[in-house]
C-alpha cells in the first residue's frame, strides 16, 4: 500500500514554497497526496463577541469555499499522483493537522515554516514547529527561502546530525532507507566532542554507519555549538536535506526538542526532516 503525504497549508508564501517538496516526495515515494487547510475561528477567543455575530458563520463559510478553490488549483499541479484536498475546522491548527495525520493514515507531513525569531516566530511559526514536535511520522519543514528541489536529482546529499543517544541509530537507519530511493550520500555528524572522547565517538559513529555503503556515507565529529555547526556543515555540503531524530513524546522530551532541533528548523538552508525516535515514524517507500 502506498504511503500518504499530508501537505498542510495556510496559503502563506512559506507554505506555498513547501509544496514542490511535498510533490517531489510524493513522486519519489509513489505516494497519495492530501492537501489540507485548517480553518481556525475568526477570533482566537470564542468569548469574543465578534465570534457570535450573525455574519461570522457566513464569513467562515466563504473563507472555507475560497480555501477549497485554492486547494483545487494546487491539485491540478499534482500530475499523476493520486491526490485529494480537505478543508477542516479546528480550534488550533496544529491539533487539526495532527488529527489529520491519523485520519488520513499519513506517513509524512510537509509544512512551510517562516524561520522568524522572537514574537514573530512564536506567532507565525508555532504551528509547523508544534506539528514537528508532536508528529508520530516524519515531519518535513521548509523555510520560505529554500529553493525547490532539483527535479532530476532531488535530495542527493543528506546531513544526519546525531547525539549518540538511542534515537541516533534510528535517524541513520531511516535516512539510509530514504537514501536508497534517491541514491543519496549521507554525512553523519556529531557535534560537541570533549577532550578524551575522540576514540569513543569515532567508534560510535562507525557503529551507526555499519551496514551502509562506505562509498556513500561519511562520519564527522566536530567541537562547537551543535546548531551552529549543523547549519555550517549544511551550507558547506551543501545539504539537500537535514535529517534529525527528535525525542519521544513526554513533556520533558517535548521541551528539550526546542533547544537544538527547533533552531535548526528555523534557520536551515534546506528542508529539515524531523523523525520520531520510535518505530511509528518509519519512512515508507
Amino acid at each position: 500500500m502506498a504511503t500518504t503525504i499530508l501537505y498542510a497549508t495556510d496559503f502563506s508564501p512559506s507554505a506555498t514554497n513547501a509544496f514542490p517538496h511535498a510533490l517531489t516526495l510524493g513522486l519519489l515515494l509513489r505516494a497519495r497526496l492530501v492537501l489540507l487547510h485548517v480553518r481556525t475561528p475568526l477570533r482566537d477567543d470564542w468569548a469574543t463577541p465578534d465570534a457570535f455575530f450573525d455574519s461570522a458563520a457566513a464569513l467562515q463559510g466563504e473563507a472555507e469555499r475560497a480555501a477549497a478553490r485554492l486547494l483545487d488549483q494546487r491539485l491540478a499541479e499534482a500530475g499523476p499522483l493520486e491526490s485529494v484536498s480537505r478543508v477542516v475546522r479546528g480550534r488550533l491548527a496544529d491539533e487539526a493537522v495532527l488529527n489529520a495525520i491519523g485520519d488520513e493514515g499519513a506517513g509524512w507531513v510537509v509544512m512551510g515554516t517562516h524561520g522568524r525569531r522572537g514574537l514573530d516566530q512564536f506567532i507565525m511559526g508555532s504551528t509547523a514547529l508544534a506539528v514537528a514536535k508532536k508528529s508520530p511520522v516524519p515531519a518535513v519543514t521548509v523555510r520560505q527561502d529554500v529553493p525547490a528541489p532539483d527535479p532530476e536529482m532531488p535530495y542527493r546529499r543528506i546531513l544526519v546530525p546525531v547525539d549518540l543517544s538511542p534515537g541516533s541509530e534510528r535517524a541513520v537507519r531511516s535516512a539510509w532507507e530514504f537514501a536508497q530511493i534517491t541514491r543519496a550520500s549521507l554525512l553523519v555528524l556529531h557535534v560537541g566532542r570533549r577532550e578524551g572522547d575522540g576514540t569513543r565517538i569515532t567508534e560510535a559513529l562507525g557503529t551507526l554507519a555499519r551496514g551502509c555503503d562506505p562509498a556513500r556515507i561519511e562520519t564527522l565529529a566536530l567541537p562547537g555549538q551543535p546548531e551552529e555547526i549543523i547549519l555550517q556543515e549544511a551550507r558547506r555540503m551543501p545539504a539537500d536535506l537535514i535529517w534529525m531524530a527528535k525525542k519521544g513524546h513526554s513533556l520533558l522530551e517535548y521541551v528539550l526538542l526546542g533547544s537544538v532541533t527547533e533552531r535548526v528548523l528555523r534557520l536551515a538552508p534546506c528542508p529539515v526532516v524531523a523523525v520520531p525516535s520510535r518505530s511509528e515514524g518509519t519512512p515508507e517507500g
